[in-house]
């Protein structure tokens, strides 16, 4: 399976990308509201309809999941959340922190 996440553009689509091609990201100049990805797809960068926050949450999660332990989850189409996640990944047990 290729690891891969699904983001709102901003007037209306998605993009989705590959987890490892991700290389950075920056807060839209222009719209606070908005984060700049740049990928070994898009060298230039892609504007996505997130906050920069909110794409590192989503980003970090699919770093820290093992794509072989996913477990698929139903999602209503009256679902009023803000950024849909279909597919839940397990975090791997080697990074997991027993709470010490």
């Amino acid at each position: 399976m290729i690891p891969v996440f699904k983001v709102p553009l901003p007037k209306e689509g998605h993009a989705l990308l590959v987890t490892q091609g991700v290389a950075g990201a920056t807060t839209n100049i222009n719209n606070p509201n908005h984060t700049d990805i740049y990928t070994d797809v898009f060298p230039t960068g892609i504007t996505v309809d997130m906050k920069i926050d909110d794409f590192l949450q989503v980003w970090l999660t699919c770093v820290n999941c093992d794509p072989e332990d996913v477990e698929e989850e139903e999602v209503e189409e009256e679902d009023e959340a803000e950024y849909e996640i279909r597919i839940l990944m397990k975090p791997k047990v080697s990074e997991v922190e027993d709470g010490d």
